[in-house]
């Protein structure tokens, strides 16, 4: 491959790790924030992995933490194409009827408005800002 291919092709590479971070990052900020409040624990629970999913909550109702969903977006701002797929996820055993809308504080479908939102910013602008 010759030296300006590999050039052009680094570059490529490094923008698009740019805008997928900054992607998942907007979808992964409203999603926390959009979701509905009581104790906090499904706000609390939405866990950005690479390679695999979190296949379990984050503590309990009554007791969680943040540390593993922030450790998640550290491990975003070191991704890259080859590390593997980005999950966001979220398993409180109540996500799915929240976001069906048994909450007043989000309207049924919020989850996928929110990625489909993010994602028709991107399509429009070429990024997230």
């Amino acid at each position: 491959m010759p030296n300006e291919t590999k050039r052009v092709m680094k570059l490529l590479r490094a923008a698009t790790e740019k805008e997928v971070k900054k992607l998942v990052l907007a979808i992964h900020s409203d999603l926390v924030i959009e979701t509905p409040v009581d104790t906090g624990w499904a706000s609390n629970n939405w866990v950005l992995t690479i390679g695999t999913f979190s296949p379990d909550p984050l503590g309990t109702r009554e007791n969680f933490s943040t540390a593993q969903m922030n450790d998640g977006l550290s491990s975003l701002l070191n991704w890259k194409v080859d590390k593997g797929t980005i999950y966001i996820t979220n398993n409180v055993p109540y996500i799915s009827f929240l976001n069906e809308g048994t909450s007043m504080q989000a309207p049924p479908g919020y989850v996928d408005a929110i990625i489909q939102r993010r994602v028709d910013e991107f399509n429009a602008k070429g990024n997230i800002e």
